[in-house]
């Protein structure tokens, strides 16, 4: 199988809905189960997970770095203000009873301040839920083979500072202070002999190509 029939079978079994990685969401809300309250999505883009959350009951608002985004994001009505996650956050201490950082550490060059930060303005017994990209997500093991780039990886061309596995995941939440660390994945995509994929359920988080983390404060 060639490195770009792995690439677009991987992309084909990805669900989206209107942009949204279905897949991932859905990891989210299992980790969300129970709960409700006031929440900020750090990173939020323009704004389509904070509809979902609303759906869900959430009384929501987000920050990004994107104009564009923001812009976007307000013509649909929402509240989403722009912020640099890489200073102090806006807001007082203990204001939120969810924080959901989506797709958002791995672009930073320090994300433990960032994570600190966010332990501070959650309130006692809040929860932080972060995804970011696994290194070790099982479809890289087939471009090792290949000899291919590691697919979102920081040694190599793309945005990215810095590579979560489950081990530095999960030291990141705890050194932030957050406890009860949860962890769960949002798909595990493997090629096979047709070219296919078979996607098995999220609950091998190690090799998922997403972790999805819960920490409460």
């Amino acid at each position: 199988m060639s490195y770009e029939e792995i690439q677009r079978n991987i992309q084909n079994q990805i669900k989206f809905e209107d942009g949204i990685n279905i897949q991932r969401l859905d990891a989210i809300f299992r980790l969300l189960k129970n709960k409700s309250g006031k929440l900020l999505d750090v990173g939020c883009s323009e704004g389509k997970f904070i509809i979902e959350y609303q759906k869900k009951g959430f009384e929501c608002e987000g920050i990004d770095i994107s104009d564009k985004a923001i812009e976007n994001g307000k013509r649909r009505g929402l509240d989403i203000k722009k912020v640099d996650i890489t200073q102090k956050l806006p807001y007082k201490d203990e204001t939120f009873d969810i924080i959901c950082c989506g797709q958002v550490l791995e672009h930073v060059l320090d994300p433990l301040p960032v994570v600190r930060d966010m332990h501070r303005i959650l309130k006692k017994n809040g929860n932080l839920i972060i995804t970011v990209p696994n290194i070790n997500m099982f479809r890289n093991l087939f471009l090792i083979l290949l000899g291919k780039p590691l697919a979102y990886s920081c040694r190599f061309d793309s945005p990215h500072y810095r590579d979560f596995c489950k081990t530095e995941a999960i030291r990141i939440l705890k050194k932030g202070g957050f406890k009860n660390i949860k962890i769960t994945g949002d798909k595990l995509n493997i090629p096979y002999w047709k070219g296919k994929l078979i996607r098995l359920t999220p609950y091998i988080p190690r090799f998922c190509d997403n972790l999805v983390l819960r920490g409460t404060k």
